[in-house]
């Protein structure tokens, strides 16, 4: 019985030894592990970077202005059409301009235009 007794306990430390050596180089391969880890993430933070630059590429458009007689031109234009579209009747030329004036104004706001 003695020997099978050895044979059971070398057939049990072999397995255990077996079992001690799989995971000796497990532990080595985690810092590898960890190394590609960092790797993995820069192609990652390249495209951002990318999208960075793009965006910094892209300037605001130059602010648009107009001159007072440009803005007068276009309410004195619009106040006409609200008058002839009414045939010119049932209404007063200072209300087609307080109209046409707020319109222009808001339409000129709405596009980024400025009145210098």
């Amino acid at each position: 019985m003695a020997a099978k007794n050895s044979k059971s306990t070398t057939s049990r430390s072999a397995p255990v030894a077996a079992v001690a050596s799989a995971k000796a180089p497990a532990k080595a391969a985690s810092p590898k592990a960890a190394e590609k880890k960092p790797a993995e993430k820069k192609p990652a933070e390249k495209p951002a970077v990318a999208v960075q630059a793009k965006a910094a590429e892209v300037k605001p458009a130059p602010a648009k202005t107009i001159s007072r007689g440009e803005l007068e031109k276009r309410v004195r234009e619009e106040a006409y059409r609200r008058a002839a579209a009414r045939n010119f009747r049932n209404g007063t030329p200072v209300s087609d301009w307080l109209a046409a004036e707020r319109a222009v104004l808001g339409q000129l706001a709405a596009d980024g235009v400025t009145v210098v």
